[in-house]
């Protein structure tokens, strides 16, 4: 399968990672221990099959799948887990771990040769987490992307004090040396495509394609024009697509649930001033017809009433103005503000 990029990728390392279309090629190579559910952005079983939260919220416990294993046929244990998370704090990344995770600032600084709150057991099976304090938000912090051990500490000691930066150096950032998701690594030429292949060895049985190649700087057009064999598209390119390439084309929705589109007023413009008027926000938004606006795109989206997308943990809708829309409503209130 040929799928465009937009750019190309900075790194594969996922503990140095700043950028979705870095993440967007290793997600394939290097898992998280759980998975996120698309349809309403929850955690799931992953490469854990289970976790448990004490009862005071401080000890989380994984449990890893039995069985697991690399593409290189090296067995996935919870070193790999504690591997990863010793790189992320080395490399001064991991923001929120810092304070919450026992004896990860201690680590991350060189105070002590590993994170005093992790531990290992079941013949590598078991990973248990001791935090510091409690942290709302910490399991999707904690889901880490795993790294292979027994690749990296050839290039990186993880247990060797001071050895912040040398991980930034390893050739293996690039060229990842075994994978534990649908794909492989094979090959990269910079600026021009990534090819991915198939792992025989992936937990949930292997992949039907034979291979993933990333085209750096194809999009949507080149779909069109035969280039690639697969682009994203967003709603209302759907039908100007489908026009294009006919009926040979397979439409598969992704649901993404905290990705989202938003109108704001700028209350301090000089060239609107009336949006300082809350009054005249408030019309705006009961003048726009959402529910008219999202039937153009049956199925494909749906109307969010917050920053905080209601698929998020932190969601809390309660006391939230819907802004039906009312056009009588909408007039009133910019008479009210004097238009």
């Amino acid at each position: 399968m040929d799928v465009p990029l937009s750019s190309d990728v900075l790194t594969l390392q996922p503990v140095l990672t700043t950028d979705e279309t870095s993440a967007r090629v290793w997600s394939l190579i290097y898992l998280p221990l759980l998975d996120t559910d698309p349809d309403n952005g929850a955690l799931r079983p992953g490469l854990a099959e289970s976790y448990v939260v004490s009862a005071d919220g401080k000890t989380i416990t994984f449990t890893l799948r039995p069985g697991l294993v690399w593409s290189d046929g090296e067995p996935v244990t919870g070193d790999d887990y504690v591997y990863a998370l010793d790189a992320l704090a080395r490399a001064k990344k991991g923001a929120g771990l810092e304070d919450a995770v026992a004896g990860y600032r201690e680590y991350a600084i060189g105070r002590s040769d590993r994170i005093a709150g992790l531990s290992v057991s079941d013949s590598g099976r078991m990973i248990q987490v001791s935090l510091a304090r409690t942290l709302c938000n910490v399991l999707q912090l904690l889901n880490l992307p795993l790294l292979p051990k027994h690749s990296f500490v050839r290039d990186w000691q993880d247990r060797v004090l001071r050895s912040t930066g040398s991980l930034e150096r390893s050739p293996l950032n690039n060229a990842p040396p075994a994978s534990v998701g649908p794909f492989q690594f094979l090959e990269r030429t910079p600026a021009v495509d990534i090819t991915l292949v198939r792992n025989d060895r992936y937990y949930k049985g292997a992949p039907l394609l034979d291979k993933v190649v990333f085209h750096v700087g194809a999009d949507a057009a080149s779909l069109l024009r035969g280039e690639v064999t697969y682009a994203e598209v967003f709603p209302d390119e759907v039908a100007r697509v489908r026009g294009f390439v006919g009926k040979s084309a397979q439409l598969v929705r992704v649901p993404r649930p905290l990705v989202y589109t938003f109108i704001g007023w700028n209350e301090v413009s000089t060239r609107a001033p009336w949006l300082a008027d809350k009054r005249v926000r408030q019309a705006l938004s009961y003048g726009l017809d959402v529910e008219g606006l999202l039937q153009g795109f049956p199925g494909l989206g749906t109307r969010v009433y917050a920053h905080t997308p209601s698929s998020s943990w932190a969601y809390d809708g309660a006391g939230l103005n819907a802004y039906k829309y009312d056009r009588t409503k909408a007039t009133q209130l910019l008479e009210e503000a004097g238009a």
